[in-house]
Parts: structure tokens; C-alpha cells; sequence
């Protein structure tokens, strides 16, 4: 009993390839290594140790017919009480449909091999094992000095950890769901205008709407939706978003294109960084960095004078 949760190794791989590669070390080249090393250092019959048998290997990817995935856990989660150890399970070979739906009270010990490419897949992937408060899980990460993601965790394994939350990655969202066009449209208006126009009609401080531009644009985004998602109340809310652009346009009432350090403070530009900060909250467009992401960016505002005390 006090060896059952670390005799069953989950091992994880972030593909087929490296689950494949391990499966054949395991069924040829660790048979021949240790059967080296038994006759080189003579090691007395009771003292060997041996490689997994065949059915001491399971596989849990993907590929696995859904009876055959509720089959292999009901195995994983028999103890070693219930069976003879030459029966149990060894080692298992398993990919990411492991990361979500898979919980197994028995499994304390994990190897993974290689850094996964994400922090959500990586706390997911690790979460599988120890989650018994009176087993605790032991996780083994073997890093390959070939990749640089794998050199760069190892030299930053410790700092990593301390802060693992805090490295989550933006997700990623639905192209033309709601959250996106809110986020991105205003964007993507403004790099069509970079490419079609003149750069001096950017240095113009009348800054007239283009419509023919515009209504190219609209007609482009609209036709994109309807290949994308085919959905007609969909596109009727993208076409609201499209027209309100001419509005946002006429009551920002810009005297500069964009907002940049050497400007006057109290200018009103037409664009600006969607994270930044200005004296006066202005109507201006606001443009992300980045159109990876539509995680939500803070403009802050000071409401009060410093160093004068209330009251």
C-alpha cells in the first residue's frame, strides 16, 4: 500500500513521435541495458531489475477508441492490493487528452517529457497526478539541451514555479465572436486605412472620413464573416459595429492622427494605444498592441490632485 501511488510512472508527451520513440526504448533498448548491467556488475537474481512487461505498458492518446479510454482508466485505478505487482501497470504513454476529464485518485507520479509550449498545458498535464492530499505528487520534467524552451525553464526552473500562474498565456478566442470584433475591429479599420492611404493624409489635421476606403473595408469583412461563420445574426451585429465606426469618427473631432510622447498634452488624436495613458479620457479609437489576445487593457485616470489632502 505505502508504494501503490508511485509505482505507476504517467508519462507525458507532446506528441505522437516522442510517445512512439519512448515506447520502443522501453519494449528493446532498456531490456538490453539492464541485461548489461546485470552481467556487468553480477547482480544476485533477487537484486535485478527488469524491465516492464508488454502489459505493464498502456497507451492513452487520442487514438483510443472511447471504450478502450474508460477501460484503461477503470485498470489505472485498481491498487496494488487488489492485484500482483507483476500485473500492474507500469508505465503509461499518454498525450494531451490527458490535460481535461481525466482524474485518477490513485497516480502520484508523473514524467514529462520535454516543456510543454504552454503554462495552461503545463499546470493542466501536471495536475493529473497527486491529487490525493495524503499521496502528494512527484513530477519529473526531463528537459532536452537541444530545444531552447527546454534550456531556458531549466535556467529558470525555480523562478518559473514561484510565479506559474502569473506565466498563463492569453487565450485565444473564436475569430468574429463578439468578444473579437469589440477588440479587434477598430484595429483592423486602421491597417487597411496604413496600407490604401497616403501617408500624408495621416499628417492632415482636418483628417476627413474616407468613405469609399470604409465601405470597401466594410464590404471585405462582411464577405470574410459569412465564409467564416455563416451565421446571418452574426453578421447583422458586425455590420452594427461597422457602421458605428463613421460615428466614433466625427465625435472624437481629432487634431493629430495618433498619440505620441512629443504631443500636446491636451491634443485630441484619432488612435490610441488601447493601454495608455492620457490627462483627459477622449473618445479616440483605441488600438491594441496586439491582436493575439482580447484580454482587457485599464486606462487610468487621476481624480485627484497629488499631494493635496482631502477635506
Amino acid at each position: 500500500e505505502s508504494k501503490d501511488p508511485w509505482i505507476t510512472n504517467l508519462c507525458y508527451f507532446g506528441s505522437m513521435r516522442e510517445l512512439g520513440t519512448t515506447y520502443s526504448l522501453l519494449s528493446e533498448n532498456i531490456v538490453r541495458q539492464l541485461r548489461f548491467l546485470h552481467d556487468k556488475y553480477q547482480i544476485a537474481t533477487e537484486d535485478k531489475v527488469y524491465a516492464p512487461y508488454q502489459d505493464q505498458v498502456m497507451e492513452l492518446t487520442s487514438r483510443l477508441d472511447s471504450s478502450d479510454v474508460v477501460s484503461t482508466m477503470q485498470k489505472l485505478n485498481q491498487p496494488l492490493m487488489a492485484t500482483e505487482e507483476k500485473y500492474i501497470t507500469k508505465f503509461v504513454l499518454a498525450t494531451s487528452i490527458i490535460e481535461v476529464g481525466i482524474d485518477i485518485q490513485r497516480l502520484s507520479l508523473m514524467t514529462i517529457l520535454n516543456q510543454p509550449k504552454n503554462t495552461s498545458q503545463y499546470i493542466q498535464t501536471s495536475g493529473r497526478v497527486g491529487r490525493n492530499k495524503n499521496k502528494p505528487g512527484l513530477i519529473i520534467t526531463i528537459f532536452s539541451p537541444m530545444r531552447p524552451r527546454d534550456r531556458s525553464h531549466y535556467e529558470k526552473f525555480k523562478a518559473y514555479h514561484q510565479k506559474l500562474h502569473s506565466q498563463v498565456e492569453p487565450t485565444s478566442v473564436t475569430p468574429f465572436s463578439d468578444a473579437a470584433i469589440r477588440r479587434m475591429l477598430h484595429g483592423a479599420f486602421f491597417m487597411y486605412l496604413g496600407a490604401y492611404m497616403p501617408q500624408i493624409y495621416f499628417r492632415d489635421p482636418q483628417l476627413e472620413f474616407p468613405f469609399e476606403k470604409f465601405e470597401r473595408f466594410k464590404k471585405l469583412i462582411l464577405e470574410r464573416n459569412v465564409l467564416v461563420t455563416s451565421e446571418q445574426e452574426n453578421n447583422q451585429k458586425l455590420e452594427n459595429y461597422l457602421n458605428d465606426i463613421p460615428n466614433i469618427w466625427n465625435n472624437v473631432q481629432a487634431d493629430i492622427y495618433e498619440d505620441e510622447m512629443d504631443n500636446d498634452i491636451d491634443s485630441r488624436p484619432l488612435i490610441m494605444q488601447a493601454s495608455s495613458w492620457r490627462k483627459h479620457i477622449t473618445p479616440s479609437f483605441l488600438i491594441p498592441n496586439s491582436l493575439r489576445s482580447v484580454d482587457g487593457t485599464a486606462r487610468g485616470e487621476i481624480i485627484t490632485p497629488p499631494y493635496v489632502e482631502e477635506g
